[in-house]
């Protein structure tokens, strides 16, 4: 059986590829090239695990050559569909021809708390009866096959947990499995129109950010399986767009046109800030595709999962930005906050200094040092150090387990420099000495080391709050934990070398 003899949906385009496996003729001869593109997709484009639609069960990658046969099609097959496809390249047409045959639909949902088929049930057949997650997966198929697709995939029954390897390279693989899919199916349990989102659990989970953001292709379907749009792709609603843009804080653009990577690291963040995973470890899983960077998966390693994260956006990063946080840090390292939520505690004057645009001078002057870099010692980071003396308020603060604090400039600092407000715990400040290093100093773009940071007047600057001490390891600078990301004002220009600290 030839993949054009596999029940194909009435779209337009399968109308056009069934008519030209029709108009072949009689001597049929195989083109090796559909054969080798065939391969390359399956094994590197697409799910270890799928199922196939027709005949209801789970099939390896591996069983989808025999399944749609890709040595029956022919050269004259492709140079028709190239024909029909605009005139585009040989190589081109084939890719295409490829994803036509190898089109599937994958599913985003809130998983039950109990009564979902695994893996195991749905390669047996047994234990399947009166599962709601069953009912759930069936009603899936029916709307897979009708949006054209003859495979399907779903996060509960498609990935063989038993094997450590098939975990690791889904999880790893996720953010481009969604990617590739013809259309990503989503089933909102709590919603039947979109002026219910806002109370959807869907919007509040970490694994759903990137099942967001990552399918071009978007199909919402309310509580009921029914769709809550009559558009091809909910992605061209504006109705749905917006109320999800409003929910999540993500800008229309970016669920448009998504884009995985390191650039604006501290917005994606701030995606995630508001987000929970069952696993702590997933916190940093599930952002892997979403900045396209690579680290192993350890269930079991908890909270390190996060700094782990947070070191491989570091090897090629280069925004100030992302440190701007506040909150607890990471018990593994002060450099890095503990979970992304650390990313949504802003003040204004913060917010002010983070869209804050440099004046054009005579000179190429750029916001913080991009060169920043993991060492034995922690984070290496350049920052502009100005020291300070530390006044305690002692008074309650709502219940909250901190105290407020005054920072006030040494006497060099008092022309350049007002005073601070900080709020943190000052029970375990074992510092006599008191700093703060601003980071989004201006450098002359040369990036050279221990070079000179110059401020603007009447600006603010974003800044870590540092102490030092007797017991401090080799008296370096430590950062220090406040509740809200710290700033200071500048009162006239300044110029002077920044110095080096290990966090």
């Amino acid at each position: 059986m030839s993949w054009f003899s596999v029940q194909q949906p009435l779209t337009q385009h399968s109308k056009n590829v069934h008519s030209l496996s029709a108009l072949s003729p009689p001597a049929r001869i195989s083109d090796p090239d559909v054969v080798r593109v065939f391969n390359d997709h399956v094994f590197n484009h697409m799910p270890a695990h799928l199922i196939y639609l027709p005949e209801g069960r789970l099939v390896h990658r591996g069983d989808l050559y025999s399944i749609f046969k890709p040595e029956e099609i022919t050269e004259w097959d492709v140079d028709l569909f190239a024909e029909k496809s605009n005139n585009c390249s040989r190589e081109e047409a084939i890719r295409n021809l490829v994803a036509q045959m190898l089109k599937y639909a994958i599913l985003s949902h809130r998983w039950f708390h109990k009564g979902e088929p695994n893996f195991q049930m749905m390669m047996s057949k047994e234990g399947l009866g009166g599962l709601p997650g069953y009912e759930k997966l069936v009603k899936f198929y029916r709307r897979a096959e009708e949006l054209g697709c003859n495979l399907a995939w779903a996060d509960t029954c498609c990935i063989d947990r038993t094997s450590s390897a098939e975990l690791e390279e889904s999880i790893r693989s996720m953010f481009k499995w969604y990617r590739n899919s013809e259309v990503c199916i989503v089933h909102l349990a709590n919603s039947a129109q979109p002026i219910h989102f806002q109370h959807d659990e869907w919007f509040t989970r970490g694994w759903t950010l990137q099942e967001l953001l990552a399918p071009m292709r978007l199909k919402f379907f309310g509580a009921d399986w029914m769709p809550l749009s009559d558009c091809d792709n909910d992605k061209e609603n504006d109705e749905i767009m917006g109320a999800i843009s409003k929910v999540t804080g993500i800008n229309r653009r970016a669920l448009h046109y998504f884009s995985p990577g390191l650039l604006d690291v501290r917005e994606k963040m701030l995606w995630a800030s508001n987000r929970c995973t069952t696993r702590v470890e997933d916190i940093a899983y599930s952002l892997i595709g979403i900045f396209n960077v690579s680290m192993p998966i350890a269930y079991g390693e908890g909270r390190r999962a996060f700094r782990r994260l947070m070191e491989a956006i570091v090897q090629d990063c280069r925004e100030w930005n992302i440190f701007a946080w506040a909150g607890p840090h990471s018990p593994y390292t002060a450099a890095f906050p503990e979970s992304p939520s650390g990313y949504r505690v802003l003040s204004e004057e913060a917010s002010s200094a983070l869209s804050h645009r440099i004046r054009p001078t005579h000179r190429p002057w750029n916001p913080g040092y991009p060169f920043y870099t993991m060492t034995k010692r922690g984070l290496e980071i350049e920052v502009l150090l100005v020291e300070m003396m530390m006044h305690i308020c002692r008074e309650p603060l709502d219940g909250h387990n901190c105290e407020r604090l005054t920072l006030s400039p040494d006497s060099e600092g008092e022309m350049y420099f007002g005073n601070i407000q900080v709020l943190c715990n000052t029970r375990f400040l074992p510092y006599s000495r008191w700093a703060i290093g601003i980071i989004n100093y201006q450098t002359d773009g040369t990036g050279n080391r221990r070079g000179i940071g110059e401020l603007e007047a009447e600006t603010d600057y974003v800044c870590f709050f540092l102490g030092t001490g007797i017991h401090s390891p080799y008296g370096k600078w430590e950062k220090v934990d406040t509740n809200v990301v710290l700033t200071i004002r500048t009162k006239q220009i300044l110029r002077k070398p920044v110095t080096t600290l290990w966090l």
